[in-house]
């Protein structure tokens, strides 16, 4: 069988984009003990975690050199170890930088020859020699200059200094006469004068129409109001944000998971009992794990950190449906009317001798009918207290991201099925169980009445409608 590790070290480009892009996410790339896997076209086996994965990469490398990649995606602790139990079951490994101290020493990886590394003079000095402009910068915990060379291409300890095992070709060749070598620093500056700016052109305009027919949603508002630059890009633009692959469950998916839980234990709707609550608190577990699952099927919540938000997650689920038998206990039982209710009003608007359609939208996580009338409910994983919904203006909106949406929330059951029943909007904070209902508040206020809907229309068309048809809008970072 043909040897082909030297021709993947060596003539492989796409180390231009890998030894860059590790730098710049803060991992190390290092290779483990070599394989080949096939006699017409080799593979080499990638093992790291998904963010630097890509079929980009992929098709560049099979282009320019003929071998293919095998990606071995996994979470950063079982690519550690991958490594120290299985070296030989990877090519090449895309490690986090804060890992390589633990690595290094058990020999199951390679250094790699920056002398073969075609870009590598072209990764930023930050990472290479911790210095930024020729100034040298701050090295506290795991700086990457600590743990990126080696004192051999074999060795199990990390050099001090620059090496060419993870660009001691400066160092071997310095006495070398007939060389010199010259370094170049670089300052970028703000110019002012070329800025990008955006602003509410013919194009803009069409798009914004668009916008508009797609639906109006109260998060698209409220973003707006904060950034309007923001605005332009997540809602004008529909550029998506990047996907992250989460080692530690972030907040926004603690939220949904806990959300999801909570959906599906009302799904059935209808009355709500003490009874009913006493069931849910025998069922939620097994549904929060079989949520945490499909969210994570490698388990990781099962462990360290996750763990712990996993119990969290459960204990608040308790807390609340504890809650719910007190309040019923108290204020009687409540029919659960819809959850995940999508609703839409569509509005006329009439703007510089033009009319707009524009579709209101919003998603309510829950209607109930109580004795006092309709309760919309919105669940938030945050930390969220009574002080937080009250507003004393219709223009307070603009700064209270919560008040909005409840309060459009209200806007959109109002005009879907009108009736004389009061509505009150609120808020259950899944990190302030205590808190029981939050409910929007004006000016001591907490029923929503009839004629609040028409200002709150004209706020939504002063504030947000008239300022993004506004043809001398720039569109701007607050």
């Amino acid at each position: 069988m043909k040897d082909y590790t030297k021709n993947v070290i060596s003539r492989r480009k796409m180390l231009k984009s890998t030894a860059a892009m590790g730098a710049a996410a803060g991992a190390s790339i290092m290779l483990g003990c070599p394989a080949v896997h096939a006699n017409e076209a080799p593979t080499i086996r990638y093992l790291g975690t998904a963010v630097n994965m890509g079929s980009e990469p992929e098709k560049r490398l099979f282009e320019d050199t003929g071998i293919k990649v095998k990606y071995i995606s996994k979470t950063t602790d079982e690519v550690v170890k991958t490594i120290l139990t299985q070296p030989n079951s990877f090519d090449i490994v895309d490690s986090e930088y804060f890992s390589m101290p633990k690595l290094v020493p058990s020999g199951s990886l390679l250094g790699m020859d920056t002398k073969r590394i075609k870009e590598w003079d072209n990764v930023v000095t930050a990472f290479t020699e911790g210095k930024v402009g020729g100034k040298t910068i701050g090295d506290q915990g795991t700086a990457p200059k600590k743990v990126l060379y080696l004192k051999g291409a074999n060795s199990k300890e990390f050099s001090s200094e620059p090496s060419r095992y993870i660009h001691q070709l400066e160092k071997e060749i310095i006495n070398e006469n007939s060389i010199q070598f010259k370094k170049k620093f670089f300052r970028s500056e703000t110019n002012e004068k070329t800025k990008s700016i955006i602003s509410n052109n013919q194009n803009t305009l069409l798009k914004i129409n668009d916008f508009f027919l797609n639906g109006v949603s109260p998060s698209s508002i409220n973003c707006f109001l904060k950034c309007p630059k923001d605005f332009y890009y997540k809602y004008i633009l529909k550029v998506s944000e990047e996907v992250i692959v989460e080692d530690t469950i972030e907040n926004n998916t603690w939220g949904t998971i806990v959300h999801n839980t909570l959906q599906e234990l009302f799904k059935d709707l209808g009355l709500i009992t003490v009874q009913k609550i006493q069931s849910f608190k025998k069922d939620y577990f097994h549904i929060l794990d079989s949520e945490f699952k499909k969210t994570f099927p490698d388990n990781r919540y099962k462990e360290g950190k996750n763990a712990l938000l996993f119990h969290q997650a459960s204990k608040c689920i308790n807390a609340y449906l504890n809650n719910e038998i007190n309040n019923i206990k108290k204020n009687g039982e409540f029919e659960v009317l819809g959850v995940e209710k999508r609703l839409e009003h569509h509005l006329n608007y009439a703007f510089e001798n033009e009319n707009f359609q524009i579709k209101i939208k919003g998603s309510i996580d829950r209607i109930d009918r109580t004795k006092k009338g309709i309760r919309i409910v919105d669940y938030k994983s945050g930390y969220i207290q009574d002080k937080d919904l009250k507003i004393s203006s219709y223009k307070a909106m603009k700064n209270n991201s919560y008040a909005l949406q409840l309060m459009l929330y209200a806007y959109l059951y109002h005009f879907n099925y009108e009736n004389n029943q009061k509505i009150y909007s609120s808020i259950i904070s899944l990190k302030n169980p205590r808190s029981n209902y939050i409910y929007l508040n004006n000016k001591s206020n907490k029923t929503i009445e009839k004629n609040m809907f028409l200002d709150f229309e004209t706020f939504l068309k002063t504030e947000f409608l008239e300022k993004v048809l506004d043809r001398k809008l720039q569109f701007t970072h607050n």
